[in-house]
């Protein structure tokens, strides 16, 4: 049972005309998803993909038609505010954002709005969500992926993509790969994945692949600590780089945020939870 989405959710497409919108569009049937519309001004009433895919101006003239689970974000940077915006108004369920580069007072002002609502987000600049041999709801690449038991969580496309490969390479599995996008987005935390998995069936190891530079508060280790009873697994591959970096070229303030990372990654490792910098630490855990 994969978390927050299945391959039967109706999914709509805002941005069916993008470039990232046509590469979804071009996928969809590989990755077996019920694309129920897209989104697109002006093109109401029209049809994709050889009278496959119905196109509707709005979202809530999708949602009167074919009541969608879930909304794909792929417009450009500058009208992601108000395609969220009319997302969110209709009650979509879950939005996945997988455009990247959203203007700072878009990302507040969504990140403000989504707040009173009980609908879920991922992003921006998301993967989606990836079940290997089911589903692909987003951009996930195929790369092959075997199916397995370990839930992985990132904040880092690559770092995920590398992970799910090496993985598969040593004869483990994912059982969901969730990507929540930029660390400054608006969407779900790392730690509200991390908890979906603890009580998702089909997962029994976490790996959280997250970027070099991520902070883990004190409140989120000892949750960890104290409530996750699966083993889970902090990967943050370069992050020996911050501490090469300070040096007596480097700024007060970068010093300061780098010594915080460094020192960061030292209260991880001193809580027991186990960390790694390299692919191979991550196979020597879940194996």
């Amino acid at each position: 049972m994969a978390i927050l989405a299945n391959r039967y959710h109706k999914v709509i497409l805002q941005g069916i005309l993008s470039k990232t919108g046509q590469q979804i569009l071009d996928s969809y049937a590989a990755h077996h998803i019920e694309l129920a519309g897209g989104i697109c001004s002006g093109e109401g009433g029209g049809w994709s993909k050889d009278g496959k895919i119905p196109l509707f101006d709005t979202v809530r003239t999708a949602k009167a038609a074919v009541n969608p689970e879930i909304s794909l974000i792929a417009v450009e940077a500058k009208k992601v505010y108000s395609a969220m915006l009319e997302a969110i108004s209709e009650g979509i369920p879950l939005i996945i954002c997988l455009t990247k580069n959203i203007p700072q007072q878009d990302r507040l002002k969504i990140k403000a709005i989504a707040a009173g609502t009980d609908i879920r987000i991922l992003g921006p600049d998301s993967f989606g969500i990836f079940v290997p041999g089911e589903f692909t709801i987003g951009n996930f690449p195929d790369l092959g992926i075997r199916k397995g038991t370990v839930g992985l969580v990132s904040t880092s496309k690559m770092a995920a993509f590398e992970t799910a490969i090496y993985l598969g390479e040593n004869g483990i599995g994912i059982s969901t790969a969730v990507d929540i996008g930029n660390t400054n987005g608006f969407g779900l935390g790392l730690m509200e994945i991390i908890k979906l998995f603890e009580q998702d069936p089909d997962t029994e190891y976490i790996t959280a692949a997250v970027h070099s530079t991520h902070f883990f508060s004190f409140e989120a280790i000892e949750y960890l600590t104290g409530n996750i009873t699966k083993p889970i697994v902090l990967y943050q591959p370069g992050n020996k780089i911050p501490a090469l970096m300070i040096d007596d070229r480097t700024g007060r303030a970068e010093q300061v945020f780098f010594q915080r990372i460094v020192e960061n990654r030292e209260t991880i490792m001193n809580s027991g939870i186990p960390y790694a910098e390299d692919l191979k630490q991550i196979v020597s855990y879940v194996k």
